[in-house]
């Protein structure tokens, strides 16, 4: 088996994200940084969905040597196209890997276990799976195979697969562990997004909510240091002339703290401009007014708000109780001063609101795009449950309370359901319904924002056209092409 690098990677990622909508994942890179930590080195094929069997097949060959511990897969990105159009997720792939590299460990890896089955092919072929944020796991997983002495590694068994719980088994406790180190090879362009996290948790508890690490109260204990978030974004700026962002924080603007924090980590790495784009919580612009000119200072150029419902009986029973009106007012107002733009979501399904009135907020969007919501999009409601059927939300754990009406569970996926309103699969078609009306007529704002700027595409057509007027998808998986001939250029790989 031949291998020229010099380099001895004992872990190889294989993830991305194929349409780049939001720009490039921050999972490989996470991962790579953190198993640094416990001396091991780990290569990020974050284009592989792009490359032929062949050409994956001849690249593992060339990297993989009898140091390399796992060859991992990660799911969270890719949107159900590793079991749709990648030429290399097969049975056959897998079966080769295990032939040619016997004591390589297969590992597959995304948010919750539900997510990973999506991708079928790569759940049935991988021995171990793991969910959550692994920076802390997957480097003790490592120790674990070397047989290293006080590794600290655990999982449990479920049906046959070795499954890591990290969230729950192997949290992260210093909030300035989580910062990134990139490298040169990583080969960002000055004009494109990296993603960041300033922090991970969130300090709400919303009653639909599924994300892990709820309720933060201690910034100390969630936030990173504006030194630590200075000595990586000027780290990025030497390397790359990085100053585009895509702030991951369930919710970067839980308060004015954190806003604070970034605010003097920049001025002490000394940028000469910083935008981003992030996840922004609407009733928050309202009740802390204070917040939207540090936001418009910060250079945040484009806010996913999650709206959810403009019907106040819906808003207050998942504790969203604010009147939709007062956030329209802020929204129209921060549009009127700024160039900032807004993606909103809305679920379809949530109690006392029916499809009549789902489409009435539809039309009444679509009819204000100028000084509201730039794009908008619709999901059903889903009630989730893991291997044990417990739930993650207070609606999962208590459905009857929100009038939910449970007509079938399954281990790690979504439940059916019904309401005096709709029911789950009403819900969901209706959503993809209405985001498609949506989007024929939606400009590039939120994480397409972050899309555009990965992409390369001008100020005048981000400002000027729809995002379906760009084909977007189309950019994306030429680009992600380019990638990955890049990456097999570097290894010495033929082209196919």
């Amino acid at each position: 088996m031949s291998n020229t690098q010099d380099k001895t990677y004992h872990a190889i990622f294989i993830g991305g994200n194929l349409p780049l909508w939001g720009g490039r994942v921050i999972a490989g890179f996470r991962l790579r940084t953190s198993v640094q930590r416990y001396g091991y080195d780990l290569l990020v094929l974050d284009s592989a969905s792009m490359m032929s069997t062949g050409e994956l097949t001849d690249l593992l060959d060339k990297v993989i040597t009898n140091e390399t511990l796992v060859i991992g897969f990660s799911t969270i990105w890719m949107n159900g196209q590793y079991d749709d159009g990648l030429e290399w997720c097969t049975d056959e792939f897998f079966s080769l890997l295990k032939t040619r590299y016997p004591n390589v460990k297969l590992v597959a890896g995304g948010p919750k276990n539900h997510w990973v089955k999506r991708s079928k092919v790569i759940y049935n072929n991988c021995d171990w799976v793991f969910t959550g944020f692994s920076d802390e796991s997957f480097p003790k997983f490592l120790d674990y195979l070397t047989r290293k002495p006080d590794h600290g590694f655990k999982y449990f068994i479920d049906s046959g697969k070795r499954i890591i719980s990290s969230n729950e088994q192997f949290p992260t406790q210093i909030p300035n562990e989580i910062a990134t180190v990139y490298q040169l090879e990583d080969n960002f362009l000055p004009y494109q997004p990296m993603p960041l996290e300033v922090s991970r948790g969130c300090i709400f508890k919303c009653a639909f909510c599924h994300h892990p690490f709820l309720g933060k109260n201690d910034p100390d204990k969630y936030i990173r240091t504006p030194d630590n978030l200075a000595a990586e974004l000027r780290r990025n700026y030497d390397m790359f002339g990085t100053t585009r962002y895509t702030i991951l924080d369930d919710t970067f603007n839980d308060s004015m703290e954190k806003l604070d924090r970034l605010h003097r980590a920049i001025d002490l790495a000394k940028l000469p401009k910083f935008e981003f784009v992030s996840y922004i919580k609407p009733e928050l612009l309202v009740t802390k007014p204070e917040m939207v000119p540090k936001l418009i200072e910060l250079g945040l150029a484009s806010g996913y708000l999650g709206m959810e419902s403009l019907k106040p009986e819906a808003r207050k029973s998942i504790h969203k109780g604010m009147d939709a009106q007062r956030i329209l007012d802020t929204v129209a107002n921060i549009r009127s001063r700024s160039k900032i733009t807004f993606e909103a979501s809305f679920i379809v399904g949530l109690p006392h609101e029916s499809l009549d009135d789902v489409m009435k907020t539809h039309k009444f969007v679509a009819e204000h795009t100028n000084t509201l919501f730039t794009s908008w999009h619709f999901q059903g409601l889903g009630l989730y449950y893991d291997s044990k059927l417990e739930g993650y939300s207070e609606m999962d754990k208590d459905p009857e309370k929100f009038g939910y009406r449970v007509l079938e569970k399954k281990p790690d996926h979504f439940a059916t359901w019904e309401s005096d309103y709709t029911n789950s699969d009403e819900a969901g078609r209706y959503a993809r319904v209405l985001t498609a009306q949506a989007s024929r007529q939606c400009h590039i704002a939120g994480w397409m924002l972050a899309q555009a700027w990965q992409l390369g595409i001008s100020p005048e057509d981000i400002t000027n056209l729809k995002g379906s007027e760009l084909k977007m998808d189309e950019k994306a998986f030429a680009y992600t092409r380019n990638m990955s001939i890049e990456t097999l250029t570097r290894f010495n790989i033929d082209i196919d």
